[in-house]
């Protein structure tokens, strides 16, 4: 797609809802955009607010699962690790089994 970008459609089905258990407080933030990636694109097209999460050993963060989301890195060569589990809640869709 043009400049780099995917639609929704590309990216394949998205999950209802998505969250993030952070088993520690270290590392970069998850930030979360009020842009939501559906299957005609993007919406908005530009995100307008962003909100970021700090790591915190038993914190859970649950969302909508089809807006964009990343983690930030913070500590550029650090050997401390991030550590969260990601937990997704489908409806209507069965993932496949892992690729490895």
């Amino acid at each position: 797609s043009e400049h780099g970008r995917t639609s929704g459609q590309e990216l394949g089905p998205r999950p209802y809802r998505s969250s993030v258990l952070y088993l520690g407080d270290i590392g970069g933030p998850t930030v979360l955009l009020d842009q939501a990636i559906t299957g005609g694109g993007e919406q908005p097209g530009m995100p307008q607010r962003g909100f970021a999460v700090s790591p915190r050993r038993n914190r859970w963060l649950a969302f909508s699962g089809d807006l964009r989301h990343g983690a930030v890195a913070i500590q550029r060569g650090s050997a401390a690790q991030r550590l969260v589990v990601l937990y997704n809640f489908w409806r209507g869709h069965v993932p496949g089994p892992p690729p490895c």
